[in-house]
C-alpha cells in the first residue's frame, strides 16, 4: 500500500503529538489535564502575510480550480493538528444570520430560507476543560469552530472573498452576543490580500454592539494568520483550565 504525502505527514503528526504527550505529562502537575505546554507552532509555518501568489504556487502548485483549490486548506488543517495536537474534524455546522444560531445542516438551499445560511465551517477543534467538580468521571468540551482561507493577488474575486469573511465574522460575533463563552470561533486567514484587510475586521469587532456587552466577546474570537493561532489557542485552553487560569487575557488577535 502507497501512502500519499498528505497521509503519510498526518500519521507521522499524531505520533509526534502522542510522544509529545507522554513528556508533558510526565512533567506536569498531576491535577491539571490541559497539557498547554504542548501546544507550538510547528517550524515550518510561515506568517500568512509573506505568502504571495507566487509563493502559494511554491508551497502547493496549481490552484485555481479542482482538486487544486483544496491544497492550502488542508495544509491549514494538518498544521493545526500537528501544532495543537488535537483532530480537526469536518463539520456542517454553519450560521443561520437570521436567528443568530448554529445549526448543523449540511444543504441549507434546498429550503427557501437556504440564504440565510453562512458557509460551513471547515473544521472544528474541541478545547478539554476540567472535570466537573460536581459528577464524577465527567468532563466538557468547548468546541472552536474554524473558517479556513487563503487570499492572495488583488481582483475583484478577491474582494468578494474578503467581503463574504467580512460577514462571516459578522454573523460570528451576533452568535457569541447570544451564546457568550460556550463557544470560541477561529478565522484563519493566509495570504498577502487578507493580511492588507486586517484592518477592516478590526474596525468590525471594536464596533460598540460588540464592545459595550458584559460578556467578553474579543477573548472568544480569533482573526489572524496560522501561524498566530497556536499562542491563541493555547491561551484559549489554559484559560478553560480551573489549575491554569491565572492571569491569562484572550484579548482578540490580529495578524
Amino acid at each position: 500500500m502507497v501512502l500519499s504525502h498528505y497521509m503519510f505527514a498526518r500519521i507521522a503528526s499524531r505520533y509526534i503529538f502522542i510522544m509529545q504527550q507522554q513528556l508533558s505529562n510526565s512533567n506536569s502537575n498531576s491535577n491539571c489535564n490541559c497539557n498547554s505546554n504542548c501546544i507550538i507552532c510547528p517550524t515550518d509555518v510561515i506568517s500568512g502575510a509573506l505568502i504571495t501568489k507566487d509563493k502559494r504556487h511554491e508551497l502547493f502548485g496549481k490552484i485555481d480550480g479542482g482538486a487544486g483549490s483544496c491544497k492550502p486548506e488542508r495544509y491549514q488543517r494538518l498544521k493545526i493538528e500537528e501544532g495543537t495536537g488535537l483532530v480537526c474534524s469536518k463539520t456542517n455546522t454553519r450560521i443561520n444570520l437570521r436567528t443568530h444560531t448554529l445549526e448543523d445542516i449540511a444543504h441549507p438551499n434546498k429550503t427557501n430560507n437556504g440564504f440565510d445560511y453562512t458557509e460551513d465551517f471547515d473544521g472544528v477543534q474541541l478545547i478539554p476543560l476540567s472535570p466537573s467538580p460536581s459528577v464524577v468521571g465527567t468532563s466538557r468540551t468547548i468546541p472552536v469552530y474554524i473558517n479556513l482561507k487563503s487570499i492572495v493577488g488583488k481582483g475583484g474575486g478577491q474582494t468578494r472573498s474578503l467581503r463574504e469573511v467580512y460577514w462571516f465574522i459578522n454573523g460570528q460575533l451576533k452568535v457569541l452576543s447570544r451564546c457568550g463563552n460556550s463557544v470560541h470561533f477561529a478565522n484563519i486567514l493566509d495570504g498577502d490580500e487578507a493580511c492588507a484587510a486586517m484592518p477592516k475586521f478590526e474596525y468590525l469587532v471594536s464596533l460598540p454592539e460588540f464592545t459595550n456587552t458584559q460578556s467578553s466577546i474579543k477573548n472568544n474570537i480569533y482573526v489572524g494568520d496560522l501561524k498566530g493561532y497556536f499562542e491563541w489557542f493555547q491561551t484559549a485552553r489554559r484559560s478553560s483550565c480551573s489549575c491554569c487560569d491565572d492571569d491569562n487575557d484572550r484579548s482578540f488577535t490580529f495578524a
